[in-house]
């Protein structure tokens, strides 16, 4: 009965399965999607991978001396009955064990039962596995690795438009970073698709799943607040009304020392201005395992504009 709760899983890991191949074409199209797509194919993986461990530890402690047991079923209309005989592989002949009330019966039938599971699932995790391993992210970073280098770091053109009002905002906010000295540029390594230079290959992601929606912004646009000054990741312009705007700040991954101390300093600063967190300045981190979900994006879009 153990087993019930992981077949209930394995139902939902195939339904994902089956659809999963129908949304690698649209993801194509949509950074987010194919971000979401390798998210929750490791998750599925995970999964599977567990039961797996499950199914091996239960078949090998209670079914494994039936593999090479096999059922010989006849039926007797007199009686309207089946009965079972059990014929062992090597071995001449066969044994009588009777109706399927008998215990060795119904073993016989858990083992074949769970050795086809098992093929099913070894089966589902080497596709998931190709999936992770050949699958091509359609990110500028990915692509333009792939590229000649003759033809690699493109400034991207064909991106969603933006409204004249978005594009005057960008302008204007520019000019006004261009007032202030560069910090660190040679920290600066990381092209997004737009041609904007950036530290972090997260930010990068960030940057390029907002060109995706059309959603204009500024990278690291100075910020003054009784003589300090600090540059924010973001400052994104509202699609919606073209006049109210938002702060992204990227910090990492919080179980790392220093992106804790960075994202503590971050905050205080933005408490002791006008700005309030969740409403006007936002934060975003990576997983543990240094990969940013886009997810994070989209509720923030959903928060500040109602949006996404």
């Amino acid at each position: 009965m153990y087993f019930f709760v992981f077949l209930t899983k394995v139902d939902k890991l195939q339904d994902f399965i089956h659809g999963l191949f129908d949304f690698i074409f649209e993801a194509y199209y949509h950074y987010h999607m194919s971000k979401n797509l390798l998210f929750e194919t490791e998750s599925a993986l995970s999964e599977l991978r567990h039961l797996r461990t499950q199914i091996n530890r239960y078949y090998n402690k209670n079914l494994s001396r039936y593999e090479n047991s096999f059922l010989i079923s006849s039926f007797s209309r007199k009686k309207g009955k089946h009965y079972n005989y059990l014929k062992q592989k090597g071995v001449q002949g066969k044994k009588y064990l009777g109706t399927d009330s008998h215990p060795a019966v119904n073993s016989i039938k858990e083992q074949k039962y769970f050795q086809e599971l098992l093929q099913a699932v070894n089966h589902d995790i080497d596709l998931l596995e190709s999936i992770q391993n050949e699958y091509v992210l359609p990110d500028y970073n990915v692509i333009n690795s792939r590229l000649p280098k003759v033809y690699k770091n493109p400034v991207l053109k064909g991106l969603r438009p933006i409204s004249r009002d978005a594009e005057e905002w960008k302008k204007r906010k520019e000019a006004e970073k261009a007032k202030y000295q560069p910090y660190r540029p040679e920290d600066l390594k990381h092209m997004a698709a737009d041609g904007t230079m950036m530290r972090s290959l997260s930010e990068v992601i960030i940057a390029n799943y907002l060109l995706s929606l059309g959603i204009t912004f500024v990278y690291e646009l100075p910020l003054e607040h009784h003589g300090k000054i600090i540059r924010p990741d973001f400052t994104i312009l509202s699609p919606v009304d073209n006049r109210t705007e938002i702060i992204i700040e990227h910090q990492g991954a919080m179980d790392n020392e220093q992106y804790r101390t960075k994202y503590i300093n971050t905050l205080m600063f933005y408490l002791q201005t006008p700005l309030v967190p969740n409403k006007d300045v936002f934060f975003t981190f990576n997983h543990l395992n240094r990969n940013l979900d886009t997810r994070q994006i989209d509720s923030i879009l959903h928060i500040a504009f109602g949006i996404v």
